[in-house]
């Protein structure tokens, strides 16, 4: 697979240390990590973005 189509990722869990993870750039395999839906969420002003 070309590195393009990959992306990193901080997985974060509840309770446990973030985790740096290389993934598909796809929405199955982001689907997979968080076992279920994808929703990005834009809580603050600049451009920070978080994938729930």
């Amino acid at each position: 697979m070309p590195k393009e189509a990959q992306i990193r990722v901080l997985y974060v869990q509840p309770g446990k240390y973030p985790e740096e993870r290389v993934i598909e750039y796809t929405l199955a395999a982001m689907q997979t990590l968080v076992g279920g839906d994808i929703e990005a969420v834009y809580p603050w002003e600049d451009n920070a973005g978080v994938c729930l």
